[in-house]
């Protein structure tokens, strides 16, 4: 019995540690994002492929204030903007507008791989 509370326990532990690493990995991201300098980057430490349109979503919500706040939603955006494959949303809120961003880790990259996005 005890055997099987530890094995729970650290379950639990390691669920904890994976979730707040990821947490951690996506919060990078968004730093990522918000200073791609030289503009021409098309991939970073924690992302795969940044597209031309994100890059230019994002160079106009840093036009309106370059101060950034960030949320993280776990799972995808309803239909008909996610189709249920991101494991995450990354929210870049510059506090007149609003990109969510979808992202699906690449254990074969160590990296996130930008599913699409979407402006509110």
């Amino acid at each position: 019995m005890k055997s099987k509370i530890l094995l729970i326990v650290l379950s639990l532990f390691l669920l904890y540690c994976t979730s707040e690493n990821r947490e951690k990995k996506i919060m990078a991201v968004g730093k990522e994002l918000l200073n791609l300098d030289p503009p021409s980057i098309r991939s970073t430490h924690n992302i795969v492929f940044v597209g031309e349109g994100l890059k230019q979503k994002i160079k106009e919500l840093k036009n309106q204030n370059s101060n950034f706040s960030f949320q993280i939603i776990s799972g995808d955006l309803e239909y008909p903007y996610g189709d249920f494959q991101a494991d995450n949303v990354l929210i870049l809120n510059n506090g007149f507008q609003k990109v969510d961003i979808r992202l699906k880790y690449n254990p074969a990259k160590n990296k996130f791989d930008i599913l699409g996005f979407k402006t509110e």
